[in-house]
Order: structure tokens, then C-alpha cells, then sequence
């Protein structure tokens, strides 16, 4: 089935649909073909075709997989500087309650 993509939301969607459309390549290298199918064959795919479909469709998905890294990576940062932010209020606190209090609260 052949992946559309459309954005809803900011989010990708996958919607399938039951046609195919065929993809063909011209002037391939014959070293090159043969290392596709030495390739296919060590996965475990079926053909050169079945191997050369589930690289395609790796790569097209692929966009999608940076989206979350980067999503991922954003929020990672966003927390080490709330995290940052919490330590030097902690800090501050102490500092005040040692104030008052006297003594050393790093105990």
C-alpha cells in the first residue's frame, strides 16, 4: 500500500491507500545492483525489489524520525533548564533558612 502524507494538527499522519505506483531507475551501475542484492539477500528480503521498497520507505518515514529527535532534544534542553532554574531557587532557600536559622543546612 502506498503512504500518503498529510499535516494535521502538526502532526504526520499516515493514511494508506490500496494503489501502487511504480518507481523505475535507469542507468544502474552493475556493481551497483549487485551489491543490492548481496544486500537484500544478507536481510533477508525476498528480492531486490522487496529490499529496495523497504529502503525507500525508511527513507520517506526517516523526516518524521528527525521530527521527534528534535522534539525530543528540545524538551531535554527545555528540563536542564528548569532543572537549573530549581537548584539555584533550592540554593536560594537555603541560603535564606541558614539566615534565620543559623548553621549550615548542606548537611
Amino acid at each position: 500500500m502506498e503512504a500518503d502524507f498529510s499535516d494535521r494538527k502538526g502532526k504526520m499522519n499516515m493514511i494508506k491507500k490500496k494503489t501502487r505506483i511504480d518507481i523505475k531507475i535507469r542507468n544502474v551501475d552493475k556493481d551497483i545492483l549487485y551489491r543490492l542484492d548481496v544486500l537484500a539477500r544478507r536481510f533477508g528480503f525476498r528480492s531486490r525489489q522487496e529490499y529496495l521498497l523497504h529502503v525507500l520507505t525508511r527513507l520517506a518515514l526517516e523526516e518524521v524520525q528527525l521530527e521527534a529527535d528534535l522534539k525530543y532534544n528540545q524538551l531535554l534542553s527545555h528540563l536542564k533548564d528548569l532543572l537549573q532554574l530549581n537548584t539555584e531557587a533550592l540554593n536560594e532557600n537555603r541560603e535564606t533558612l541558614e539566615n534565620m536559622f543559623g548553621g549550615d543546612f548542606n548537611e
